[in-house]
């Protein structure tokens, strides 16, 4: 079996362009070196070189062998710089989980900008899923973190958890909404009573929360698995959804109006969760930078 070190020998002869000087250059006698290249000759069946008293000479067998030979090298010490990178945590794939408001409100890009630029060797692998998906993954490890919105469901507690931002809700009303003609002022929980609203499937504490303050029962036209999905709802006519603040300042939909809602703010922010016993090196980086933007993300 040809081994890395025969490659070596082999490349070492033919730049060389002898025995013995490439025997020096390799620190080993010029028998063993000669022995060795011997050895694979006989394992191909085909001389590399051709040895005659004044030179020697690449054969054209042996000249395809040999830029084989160094690509084998060239893959191998690569892979060997990969190895030292990774054992160091400064390279590798940190996947990533994420809620839609966190990338509508650039919390997932500022993290991942960061990460970027302390380990560019390290790729982050980013997807958007439902929040109540997310702390499963985490704990499967499917995932090495994820960013949902708070409060969190019971299935979270056994993960650590970071708060990044804060945000507050506002309504998204159908650009045919009677409030939507109104002057751009906050809009009490009880003037949308009479409502018909879209709900994002993945988070309703936002609608729940106005309906206990205006003391109403919600009316469900739709159930929608995404934001994007709720606004374009809304945006058919007709009905109002509570959505994050952040969605409000980034998507920007035809036949959808934003109002913010009077009183105190339904807050709700965007959250990290990770494994308490997380024992790779890569991912630990990834969670100190997260950890050290923890104040600045959340403004």
């Amino acid at each position: 079996m040809i081994e890395l070190r025969h490659y070596r020998y082999i490349v070492a002869v033919e730049r060389a362009g002898g025995f013995s000087r490439a025997a020096l250059a390799l620190g080993i006698s010029t028998p063993t070196l000669s022995v060795q290249v011997k050895y694979v000759e006989d394992l191909l069946g085909a001389p590399i070189f051709e040895r005659t008293s004044q030179k020697l000479s690449v054969t054209t067998s042996g000249r395809e062998f040999i830029k084989a030979a160094r690509d084998v090298l060239a893959a191998a010490a690569a892979a060997e710089e990969i190895g030292r990178y990774a054992a160091r945590g400064e390279a590798g794939k940190v996947f990533v989980g994420y809620v839609g408001s966190a990338a509508y409100g650039g919390t997932l890009q500022r993290i991942v900008s960061a990460f970027r630029q302390r380990f560019p060797r390290a790729v982050v692998i980013a997807a958007e899923y439902q929040i109540e998906e997310l702390p499963v993954m985490v704990e499967s490890r499917s995932i090495d973190f994820a960013l949902v919105r708070a409060p969190l469901a019971p299935g979270a507690a056994e993960l650590r958890k970071i708060g990044l931002t804060d945000d507050s809700h506002v309504v998204a009303l159908s650009s045919d909404h009677p409030l939507a003609a109104t002057p751009d002022l906050p809009i009490e929980a009880g003037e949308l009573a009479d409502s018909r609203f879209v709900v994002p499937e993945q988070f309703t504490y936002g609608t729940n929360e106005l309906a206990r303050r205006g003391g109403f029962v919600v009316n469900v036209q739709s159930v929608q698995r995404t934001l994007i999905g709720v606004l374009t709802q809304v945006s058919l006519g007709g009905c109002a959804a509570i959505v994050p603040g952040a969605v409000s300042s980034s998507v920007l939909m035809p036949g959808v109006v934003f109002r913010e809602l009077a009183g105190d703010p339904i807050l709700s922010g965007i959250v990290g969760l990770y494994r308490r016993d997380e024992a790779s090196p890569l991912v630990r980086n990834f969670l100190d930078v997260v950890g050290a933007l923890e104040r600045a993300v959340g403004g």
